[in-house]
């Protein structure tokens, strides 16, 4: 796992999310070679709001991989989960926490728990 292709093998997992991802893209004024936490903070993290409301399937898939992430041995790689992604959604209100937390592994829950520190 490399820093450069986690978007690329992020989106690759929601291939009918396409146009969603575009959209979120265009809005956010953001793509693909914006550095992988702006794409997590900006696009990911909206993305996963989203599909964590609609499809369990997904949220499942997007928290799977933030697991893979977290496991990857890299810290470069670790840090988006932790400092991007977990960052953005354990600032929202505790009902969605609640429901993300849902789809956490077990190093998701141990970086959520340090993360959230922050935000008690």
């Amino acid at each position: 796992m490399r820093s450069e292709e986690l978007y690329i093998k992020f989106k690759a997992l929601f291939p009918d999310d396409s146009e969603l991802f575009k959209e979120i893209e265009r809005e956010a004024g953001t793509d693909s070679e914006s550095g992988m936490h702006v794409v997590s903070g900006m696009v990911v993290v909206p993305f996963v709001t989203r599909i964590a409301k609609e499809s369990h399937d997904k949220a499942k898939r997007a928290f799977d991989y933030f697991e893979t992430m977290e496991t990857s041995g890299d810290p470069r790689i670790a840090e988006v989960v932790e400092f991007t992604v977990l960052e953005n959604l354990l600032t929202e209100d505790k009902e969605m926490v609640s429901e993300y937390a849902k789809y956490f592994g077990p190093e998701t829950t141990i970086a959520a728990k340090a993360v959230g520190k922050w935000f008690n």
